[in-house]
């Protein structure tokens, strides 16, 4: 979905509020705010890749993009105003697509201190599994607009926009510096999805399922007949946190 970034608030849904008000406040050091002239949210959360699990950190590839990542040597990002500096380089990106596909970057961390870690939600590798979030409760963990603290954002469920594309949309609150957030099922507190921006006046906002990513990246449909082939294929969770 080409040409459509960040952000504006949609009446009719609820605003953003504080994480440290709600129950889900653990969560802060799960998100962070990366301000480099455009804004936007990063998370982290575990991966298994080249046979290990490694720590990662997931946002947008219009916060964060190839260009940047060639030229700059640290990259600086904001935890509930607290600040943190990674080195960076070609070799820790594991992933990158521009936004005329899925529009995500995806960073090793070499380090955990300091972090606490999503879980992607393995569900959403089954067949017919975009069907399953439908009619569930969503949230969302991010820094819309100038906000130095965590905020989360309630909506209804995730569905498809068009056949014909993988982009997905909902309709919890958001504002500029909400891409690359986090989108979590509330029922079992797992990312299912990663925000990219808004279509005002359709009426929506927009993200991409992380199944089709997360696929592309593993080189192959692992999980493709995960339901269909039990005795055959074995497939422990590949995506945790400790």
């Amino acid at each position: 979905m080409e040409g459509r970034v960040d952000e504006s608030y949609f009446p009719g849904t609820k605003k953003a509020e504080p994480l440290d008000e709600t129950k889900y406040k653990e969560k802060g050091k799960c998100i962070c705010k990366i301000s480099r002239g455009l804004m936007g949210t990063g998370f982290f959360s575990k991966i298994d890749y080249e046979g290990k699990t490694i720590p990662v950190l997931i946002t947008n590839y219009h916060v964060i993009d190839d260009d940047f990542i060639n030229k700059n040597k640290k990259l600086t990002f904001y935890i509930n105003g607290d600040s943190h500096t990674i080195d960076i380089n070609k070799e820790i990106v594991i992933y990158s697509s521009t936004q005329k596909k899925y529009d995500i970057m995806i960073i090793k961390l070499k380090g955990y201190e300091g972090y606490n870690f999503l879980e992607i939600d393995n569900n959403i590798f089954k067949d017919g599994s975009l069907e399953t979030y439908k009619n569930q409760g969503i949230y969302i963990l991010h820094y819309p607009g100038y906000k130095e603290k965590a905020q989360i954002s309630f909506g209804k469920g995730i569905e498809k926009i068009r056949e014909d594309i993988d982009d997905i949309k909902h309709l919890c609150h958001t504002d500029n510096g909400s891409s690359g957030s986090p989108l979590l099922c509330m029922a079992t507190n797992k990312v299912i999805g990663i925000h990219r921006g808004s279509e005002y006046r359709k009426g929506y906002n927009y993200g991409t399922f992380l199944k089709f990513p997360l696929n592309e990246l593993m080189g192959k449909n692992m999980y493709k007949n995960m339901n269909k082939n039990k005795n055959k294929i074995k497939v422990r969770n590949n995506y945790v946190i400790n």
